[in-house]
């Protein structure tokens, strides 16, 4: 004799109803994987491959029609010039992408594929000494500072110096670094960088737009729609900073109603970085 089942209709709504939603969950998990991958961005750089030849972007991108793009069974999105001479060619997929940097046309036309390098975060370590050489800086902030937490292959390939400034004279000055993550993590918390017997003062680098005709911030003065330039000193309009005998003033810091007694590339408003110091003329 079978055992009687009681089916109620809440048991086959819930049923059904988990069907269905397990259903959308499905949907929504494969939709949200398509806008991640078309979020991504599938590019390769094209250069000359001898680097003793000169070749603008242009020159590149023409070459790239021209002799190469009837070999290359891709969907193309865009290709673009590239600052560094080069030109920038965008695909839709990871498969095209692999198509791109395997094809040996490019080697055959004397060009190379590249695959461009994300750009790091970036940290400012302030006044250490001119005399100090770059080798020896990297190499004491490696050894008295992340060894043990980054692999010092890894540290090499993605660490860098980018720049270092200092004013006339001066025996100090900044030096801007690019980074990983983890050793942008590592030193921040720190706030010190152990170089030698000396601890420098370092904190996260923010570089903010500016415009060098009216001094605001988040547009370049290509795109500033104000007619008069500003003098940098004092904020005023009809004359240069040679010729300015005012105070120091900066004109944004003065219309948010701080401090204002600097000139206006000494400061930064607080509200475009999350730290509230002023970032220094020579960040």
């Amino acid at each position: 004799m079978w055992p009687k089942v009681c089916v109620s209709y809440t048991n086959v709504a819930g049923m059904s109803g988990g069907k269905m939603v397990s259903d959308a969950s499905k949907v929504s998990e494969k939709s949200n994987a398509v806008a991640k991958d078309r979020e991504r961005s599938f590019a390769v750089v094209i250069k000359a491959k001898d680097a003793n030849v000169k070749m603008s972007s242009e020159q590149v991108k023409e070459k790239v029609m021209r002799e190469v793009s009837k070999s290359l069974n891709v969907r193309v999105k865009a290709v673009r010039k590239t600052r560094s001479g080069g030109a920038a060619i965008e695909t839709v997929s990871e498969s095209e992408l692999s198509k791109l940097t395997e094809c040996a046309k490019f080697g055959d036309v004397g060009l190379k594929v590249e695959i461009p390098q994300k750009i790091g975060p970036k940290v400012i370590v302030y006044d250490v000494p001119n005399e100090l050489t770059n080798d020896d800086f990297m190499r004491e902030m490696y050894e008295k500072n992340v060894k043990g937490r980054v692999n010092e292959g890894v540290f090499k390939e993605r660490v860098r110096i980018v720049s270092r400034n200092s004013k006339r004279n001066a025996t100090c000055g900044n030096i801007i670094m690019e980074v990983m993550n983890e050793v942008k993590r590592i030193v921040c918390e720190e706030g010190r960088l152990y170089v030698n017997w000396k601890a420098f003062r370092v904190k996260e680098f923010v570089n903010v737009m500016r415009c060098h005709k009216f001094f605001a911030y988040g547009h370049m003065m290509r795109k500033c729609g104000e007619k008069e330039r500003l003098c940098q000193k004092c904020g005023q309009s009809r004359h240069i900073i040679k010729e300015c005998k005012r105070e120091s003033v900066c004109r944004n810091c003065k219309l948010r109603g701080r401090e204002c007694d600097y000139s206006v590339l000494r400061g930064v408003p607080g509200i475009y970085r999350s730290s509230g110091e002023r970032k220094s003329e020579g960040e």
